[in-house]
Formats: structure tokens, C-alpha cells, sequence
């Protein structure tokens, strides 16, 4: 009877043990690529302090995705510090100049364009964007290669 009691045992903390080790390995890795993360952030064209944003109660958010993968992510960070509505960008990029969206963002008054280190080549999204800083406080999110940030020399926007 020890015996198997000692077998139970063992096995149900080999078991958990086994279980533990699967999870911090899980939590090390998130932990390593959120440090790299930080590493790698950089805020540009920041000198009227747009950021981080004030007056949130004030504000009126749209976000704008524009081709970035993960925008659910970023979208679910936004909500916890203000309500901050979505919307597809390239829902809108068919008809080239995205008065579609341009009109329904007739009622934000700060618009956070997120977008991949690809869709800063395409010309439309760079017209738009362009668009959206002079018309809106307008922040842009560039996500991928820091050497993509060479195709957004003429924003001014942070």
C-alpha cells in the first residue's frame, strides 16, 4: 500500500513539476521578447508633447489599422486607458484615397495609424497619412524593420 502510494505520488509531482516547467519556459520567452520590445521602441517628431496623450476625456480616438498584423493587440492596449474605436484601413485602400474613411472619421479628433513596416511603400497609405496629420492629432505606429522609417521622412506627426 506504501508502495503505490509512493508511485501515486511520485508520479502526480513528476507530473505537476513537468507541468511548472512548461509555463515558466512559457513566461521566460514572453518576458525576453517584451524586453526586446523595449529595446527597440523609439518616439520620433514627439517635441509638442502629443505624447502620451492628455485630456483623454477630451478626446475622440480613432485607430487605424493599416496593415499591421497584430492591431488587435494594440487595439486592446488602447482600450484600457481610453475607449479608442477601430477601424480597417485597408477596407477603405481599394478606392486609392480613403475618402470612405476620411468621412468617417469626420468626428475623431486623434487618429493612431498603425502600420507594418511594408505599408509605408505603397504611396496611398503615405498620401493618407500624410492627410490625417494635417487634418488630426495623428500618431503613428510603425511596427517591423526600424529601416523602413527612412519612407516616413516627411511625417511630422509623432
Amino acid at each position: 500500500m506504501i508502495k503505490k502510494f509512493l508511485l501515486a505520488s511520485t508520479l502526480f509531482l513528476s507530473v505537476s513539476l513537468f507541468a511548472c516547467g512548461q509555463e515558466h519556459q512559457k513566461s521566460e520567452n514572453w518576458l525576453t521578447g517584451f524586453n526586446q520590445a523595449e529595446k527597440t521602441t523609439v518616439l520620433l517628431n514627439n517635441d509638442e508633447g502629443v505624447l502620451p496623450l492628455k485630456n483623454l476625456e477630451g478626446r475622440k480616438i480613432a485607430c487605424i489599422d493599416l496593415g499591421f498584423s497584430h492591431h488587435i493587440v494594440l487595439d486592446s492596449m488602447l482600450n484600457k486607458y481610453s475607449k479608442a474605436d477601430h477601424f480597417n484601413g485597408n477596407m477603405y485602400h481599394s478606392d486609392h484615397d480613403f475618402k470612405g474613411l476620411v468621412d468617417e472619421l469626420k468626428f475623431y479628433n486623434t487618429v493612431i495609424l498603425s502600420l507594418s513596416d511594408v505599408s509605408v511603400f505603397d504611396e496611398d497609405v503615405m498620401s493618407f497619412i500624410l492627410e490625417m496629420q494635417q487634418k488630426k492629432t495623428a500618431i503613428v505606429a510603425l511596427f517591423g524593420d526600424g529601416k523602413s522609417l527612412t519612407k516616413l521622412n516627411s511625417i511630422t506627426a509623432p
